[in-house]
């Protein structure tokens, strides 16, 4: 492989590093605002002021890189860096919904067994509930 070819393909692994790394900050810029509760018009400006973060920060890396060309393989390096991270973080959410609903018929299973009050547990009456709405539409 060429000098130059090397470089390009540096490049390209780059742009999908970048990708990666835009989804997860902005997930966790995300996750900061749900837990801070705030307002519509702080969330707007809060996501306005992220890309034009993010705007220049991609042309100083194409600037610097690439002497300020943007190329159609960094763009489309970005887009599969996104793409993958959504694709293995939809993944993770639906283990884990399948691991939770495991633990709630775990849970389910072993306070009936022991003759708990199931009054005063919540997952088990929620549970309970399911499997009535599944009876009734057998």
């Amino acid at each position: 492989m060429s000098g130059y070819m090397r470089i390009e393909a540096l490049l390209f692994v780059r742009a999908v590093a970048a990708g990666i790394m835009l989804v997860l900050i902005y997930h966790m810029l995300k996750a900061l605002r749900n837990c801070m509760g705030m307002r519509p018009v702080l969330v707007s400006t809060s996501d306005i002021f992220f890309w034009i973060v993010v705007g220049i920060l991609l042309f100083a890396a194409a600037y610097h890189y690439n002497y300020g060309k943007i190329r159609g393989y960094m763009l489309l390096g970005v887009a599969v860096g996104v793409l993958f991270v959504k694709f293995f973080l939809n993944l993770a959410k639906r283990l884990l919904f399948r691991c939770k609903r495991c633990k709630i018929s775990s849970y389910k299973l072993t306070e009936d067994c022991a003759g708990a009050d199931n009054n005063r547990i919540p997952w088990v009456k929620r549970s309970k509930r399911i499997e009535k709405g599944k009876k009734k539409e057998k």
